[in-house]
């Protein structure tokens, strides 16, 4: 006869016959103790027991690295990110394969440091992501919130003529670091970088002895929030490329046990600044209108995530929402900013046009983006326009006239008079108007 129990549970009893052993399904950690008592033909129990103790630790083991990470360009706004499928049970079961990412390019970027773009089903082997330059870490985490060691793969992306980078964001480079709005969080000139708030645990106590409980509350803010110091304002809609650049870093506030915040057992360790702070991350945000941002009654659309994509609108506007879901661990961002980007593209004639015998103007189906007085100069972007004379006789030529956005003005001559011809023309420059 075998009984058995787990932890301070019941007994159990089984009768067990013709065998020397015994399977218990459903296992799980803990302290496992067994009765085992012999019944001979006459089903006489011997007066004693075997008894045996067993400490169940469970699975402690980490899942593997993921292996053959590798990245495909789709088209000149995403990729894809393949690496092989995990094996393991326990991670394709009720576990999840980890994305971080961190906009380093130079190979110095952690897995601790990269903030998480994604927590994706342990049974995925591929994702879609922007193609943003950067350094992509994946990991997977098992059933039991255990993560593994990570892999990763750098997307350097070469220079291209196709784009035009009408605006370049760096909030950490200004003449004032991240003079934004604050909520919980302030710039921190020692550390080089914006931070979340708090107080530690003892800070406002003037000895540990006047501490009647050691569970008052503390530690980093789970949350804090920062408004970009300005307004992206196109003078006009337009759908533009906006890509994140994000670099953070995780730390321990206080390596100290007099400078922990928090309850105790919420602690990963006490043996002070060993390992990493990676219970953090940073999300940048974009809203967009289609109103002048520096109205006060511009219509402003939601908050969506600013992974790298397209946006569409005149303004917007940008913020980051700090997170901490630990009170010992702390999140500091050292590069904070963005780039807008402007699509080349091209508008000609569908047929021939007749000039007349004046001065012709065209419009363009779509405007094109020409600068800003604030982005580079108003007409400082002008596209390119040619024309050709399809019945040109001797003598003719293009008197070329005002080019803008949207449109382009010119008058076919021969010598100093106009003259109607035929003509087809095409036009190159960056941006489409809404």
């Amino acid at each position: 006869m075998l009984q058995w129990k787990v932890g301070k549970e019941n007994w159990r009893s089984t009768l067990v016959t013709g065998r020397t052993d015994y399977e218990i399904f459903d296992g799980r950690a803990g302290k496992y103790e067994f009765h085992i008592t012999s019944i001979n033909s006459a089903r006489t129990r011997t007066s004693t027991k075997s008894y045996k103790i067993f400490n169940a630790a469970g699975k402690t083991a980490l899942p593997a690295a993921p292996t053959n990470l590798t990245w495909e360009a789709i088209d000149h706004k995403l990729a894809r990110i393949i690496w092989d499928k995990t094996e393991e049970l326990d991670v394709l079961l009720g576990g999840n394969v980890i994305l971080r990412y961190s906009s380093l390019t130079d190979g110095s970027a952690n897995w601790s440091d990269a903030n998480t773009i994604w927590a994706l089903s342990g049974t995925a082997n591929e994702q879609l992501i922007p193609l943003i330059e950067g350094e992509v870490f994946i990991a997977y985490r098992d059933s039991g919130a255990r993560i593994g060691p990570a892999t990763s793969v750098i997307i350097d992306l070469p220079e291209t003529l196709e784009t035009f980078a009408v605006y370049t964001d760096r909030e950490d480079t200004d003449a004032t670091p991240f003079a934004g709005a604050k909520t919980d969080c302030y710039y921190d000139s020692d550390l080089g970088g914006l931070t979340a708030t708090g107080a530690s645990l003892f800070d406002t106590v003037p000895d540990v002895d006047a501490l009647s409980d050691f569970d008052i509350t503390g530690g980093v803010d789970p949350s804090g929030s920062y408004d970009f110091a300005a307004k992206l304002d196109l003078g006009a809609v337009y759908s533009v490329d906006l890509s994140r650049h994000l670099v953070t870093q995780g730390y321990f506030p206080a390596d100290d046990f007099d400078g922990r915040g928090g309850y105790m057992d919420t602690w990963t360790d006490f043996d002070g600044s060993s390992g990493t702070a990676t219970e953090v991350n940073a999300r940048p945000y974009v809203r967009a209108t289609n109103d002048d941002p520096a109205s006060g009654s511009a219509s402003w659309g939601d908050w969506n995530e600013l992974l790298g994509g397209t946006v569409k609108g005149r303004g917007f506007q940008f913020k980051l929402n700090l997170i901490s879901e630990n009170p010992d661990h702390n999140i500091l961002i050292k590069q904070l900013g963005y780039k807008a980007q402007l699509q080349s593209r091209t508008e000609h004639a569908p047929a021939q046009i007749a000039s007349g015998a004046a001065a012709k103007t065209v419009t363009f189906g779509k405007s094109f983006f020409t600068g800003t007085a604030v982005l580079g100069g108003a007409n400082s972007n002008l596209p390119s326009v040619g024309v050709t004379i399809m019945n040109a006789q001797e003598g003719d030529w293009i008197d070329m006239g005002t080019v803008t956005g949207s449109n382009f003005t010119f008058t076919i001559k021969n010598g100093s008079a106009a003259v109607n011809r035929n003509f087809t023309w095409s036009a190159v420059g960056y941006g489409k108007g809404v």
